[in-house]
């Protein structure tokens, strides 16, 4: 009997050593399967967010390109209007009406040309993954070189002025190319602005993450809080001369970003306009 009853135990010993090897299983299998599910679940929320962004960004690209194919077309139609005016051979023009047309035609010329050579810039840099940042730059001359080529664009009565921490030998590599297009569209910008005071660069490395930061301060009309957030993404429906701006500034932020860097409208700036952005600054061995 004691046999039996040894026997006995050791029979449902072993069935419940099973029985819990198999809940165990069950159990371990039950959060495999739920691990895989909240995976699959997190991977079709991930792909439906980026579904989501590239159409977002589809959209407003193409909202920009239509923009710009809009007000080429007006300053086209305009251009046309006036062309046709002057080749009437009936049409008499009194010396100073065909002086005050010529300059506007060739504001306007220039208005469209800048839009087109704006527009094929940011198609071109707007979608590169990376560029090479192979140049060697000193910093302090680059900067100066810049602005005193922007000059011509100056008001009269305003002044300018650039500041810097750094050495005259300070030496970076990166794409000389992309940095004189974005200081250029910036120094610009606050040229076409600023009617008094002053445009000011300043110019500070930043050792802590290895950047340069550039400062372009002005006493210009300033960005109107409504749009401070998206000057950098959309042209503005009104002027001509904004959407110029706008179409420049969005190239710095395409600049900006093949550089390495970030960019963005000071908000504690009051006197006008004040442009921050960063690149990456590679020593000439980096």
């Amino acid at each position: 009997m004691d046999e039996d009853n040894f026997l006995l135990l050791n029979i449902l010993g072993l069935m419940l050593i099973a029985a819990l090897s198999i809940g165990l299983t069950a159990l371990y299998w039950r959060r495999i399967l739920k691990r895989i599910r909240r995976s699959s679940h997190q991977e079709k929320m991930r792909r439906l967010v980026d579904s989501r962004r590239a159409e977002q960004r589809a959209r407003l690209k193409a909202e920009f390109t239509i923009n710009i194919l809009q007000e080429v077309q007006t300053l086209q139609v305009g251009l046309d209007s006036y062309l046709k005016l002057f080749a009437d051979p009936d049409m008499s023009i009194p010396p100073n009406v065909w002086e005050r047309t010529s300059r506007l035609l060739q504001r306007r010329a220039a208005q469209m040309q800048a839009m087109v050579d704006g527009a094929l810039v940011v198609m071109q840099y707007d979608e590169l993954p990376e560029v090479p940042h192979d140049d060697v730059v000193e910093v302090n001359v680059f900067c100066q070189d810049v602005f005193n080529s922007c000059m011509k664009y100056l008001r009269n009565g305003v002044e300018t002025n650039f500041e810097t921490s750094l050495p005259d030998d300070y030496i970076i590599k990166t794409n000389m190319s992309c940095l004189d297009i974005l200081l250029r569209c910036l120094i610009l910008c606050s040229m076409e602005y600023t009617t008094k005071g002053h445009v000011t660069l300043k110019v500070i490395a930043d050792n802590t993450c290895g950047k340069l930061v550039f400062t372009l301060n002005d006493t210009g009309l300033g960005i109107p809080e409504d749009t401070k957030n998206q000057v950098f993404d959309r042209l503005p429906y009104d002027t001509v001369e904004n959407k110029i701006t706008g179409l420049r500034l969005r190239t710095c932020k395409a600049m900006v970003r093949l550089l390495g860097g970030a960019i963005h409208v000071d908000p504690r700036y009051e006197e006008g306009t004040s442009m921050v952005f960063s690149i990456y600054a590679a020593g000439p061995g980096g």
